[in-house]
């Protein structure tokens, strides 16, 4: 089941933080599963496969920006937000935080204050997805899609690009899967059925080291949807892309999503900032 858990913590005094916090996120969810279950971290640093985890950035509150990071501020709160996509690494993950009280970040110790946890599993997503005329995604980090054959990125959040990437991941994990006919079939249809109504992007640089990508889009599009046939297939996929994340680098806090819905007769309440 997709889970995501956000974890409070206190940090004990003030330390300097890098501009993009990914990387950093992503090591201190590596350390954990690491501790919580060795082998199956063993696995997660394999290349070139889809891993069962992303992350967001680190939420925190900050005293001052300089060219190079932020310097934390030690009397806030900092929050990680780990998103796990199968149940063994959700359990071990929460077993290992229940039985620890810090967490380090380089030399710097956070104790931890709190722990909120939400899922949804497959099935449900699936079994509760609706029949959506419209929707608008926020990139909130910066994301690229890969394209297949060739060693540039795509900048632009188009469609078919998108969420077909979100089916890759639902099959790689779901019980559920979709199956070969409706994978083609979906492919098809997107290309005729959904548009972009309106767009708000602008291309931000990737600070992630080893990252292939330089430059990722981050802001909001509205999608319109012209036919049904596969709205709720799409809608399931929407409300996993909130843990999934979407396009290159996950796995680092690239690609993280928020998603509105319409259906007919009803607005998106943030139409008016696009």
């Amino acid at each position: 089941m997709p889970a995501r858990i956000s974890i409070s913590m206190m940090p004990q005094k003030d330390f300097k933080l890098p501009l993009f916090t990914g990387q950093i996120a992503r090591g201190l969810l590596l350390h954990v599963i690491n501790r919580a279950n060795p082998s199956a971290a063993q696995s997660l640093h394999e290349a070139n496969v889809l891993k069962p985890y992303t992350i967001e950035p680190l939420y925190f509150r900050s005293k001052m920006k300089a060219p190079d990071g932020y310097l934390l501020d030690g009397s806030r709160p900092c929050i990680l937000t780990v998103k796990v996509l199968k149940d063994d690494l959700v359990e071990k993950t929460l077993a290992y935080l229940a039985s620890n009280d810090k967490i380090l970040i380089r030399d710097n110790v956070l104790l931890l204050n709190e722990i909120r946890f939400e899922s949804k599993d497959y099935s449900k997503i699936m079994k509760d997805a609706k029949e959506i005329d419209r929707f608008v995604m926020d990139f909130m980090t910066p994301t690229y899609l890969s394209k297949k054959g060739s060693d540039y990125f795509s900048l632009l959040p188009e469609p078919r690009a998108v969420m077909m990437n979100l089916l890759r991941i639902w099959n790689a994990f779901a019980e559920d899967k979709v199956g070969k006919e409706d994978y083609r079939a979906y492919w098809r249809w997107l290309e005729k059925n959904i548009g972009i109504n309106m767009y708000e992007l602008r291309t931000m640089p990737i600070r992630v080291q080893r990252m292939k990508a330089k430059t990722g889009f981050v802001g909001r599009v509205s999608y319109i949807i012209g036919d049904r046939r596969y709205s709720r297939l799409t809608d399931a996929l929407l409300t996993f892309a909130e843990f999934s994340n979407v396009g290159g680098g996950r796995t680092a806090g690239m690609g993280v999503v928020r998603v509105s819905r319409e259906t007919e007769g009803q607005k998106v309440k943030k139409d008016k900032k696009l």
